[in-house]
């Protein structure tokens, strides 16, 4: 009597998948070079610049930035932080894997604007208390930024915003996805 070999479906299903995949897998894509391109402020938006006044929340508010030598908290809504200068670049996401266009402001005019210009490190603290910090020397040699939005649209908290450290280049810091963190609520300078 013959043999009857039983397959289940499920094994099926995915010797199908495998088999489709590899004949049409296609190359891998090469990284976008990242390459920063400021971007003009929308009209009639006022941008903010080191020394002024930050306006007092008129939505909600996105992160929350400490000093070191004072317990003053200064709040930011998305309004305002559009009021910064902003810059664009399309790089490789590290979690994508695919290149994905940001724009955002860079930590060096983040921190002058915000009065942690003196800080040597940043703790930055994610909507999950997921934490890192950095060095803000370190950092801004990597042109790191602080995106709001990624191939034009605004970053929704699902897909790590509304707001993320961006690590251009290929910098220890920027290969180290740990420093990549999102959905930032709060950013505070560290000795």
């Amino acid at each position: 009597m013959p043999r009857v070999i039983v397959i289940p479906a499920v094994l099926i299903l995915a010797l199908a998948a495998f088999a489709v995949t590899a004949t049409t897998r296609q190359p891998t894509a090469k990284p976008a070079p990242a390459t920063a391109v400021a971007a003009a402020p929308a009209a009639g938006v006022t941008t903010l610049k080191a020394g002024d006044a930050i306006p007092a929340p008129k939505n909600a508010v996105v992160v929350r930035v400490r000093g070191t030598a004072d317990s003053k908290v200064t709040k930011l809504d998305m309004a305002t932080i559009a009021q910064m200068p902003t810059v664009t670049t399309t790089l490789r996401e590290p979690f994508l894997k695919r290149d994905v266009s940001f724009t955002g402001v860079r930590v060096a005019d983040f921190i002058a604007i915000t009065g942690l210009a003196s800080a040597p490190r940043l703790s930055m603290t994610a909507l999950d208390d997921y934490r890192v910090t950095l060095s803000v020397k370190e950092v801004i040699a990597a042109d790191g930024f602080i995106a709001t939005r990624a191939d034009g649209k605004r970053i929704s908290v699902a897909d790590g915003g509304p707001i993320r450290m961006i690590l251009p280049g290929d910098s220890p810091i920027a290969r180290n996805t740990d420093n990549w963190i999102w959905s930032i609520t709060d950013i505070k300078a560290v000795k």
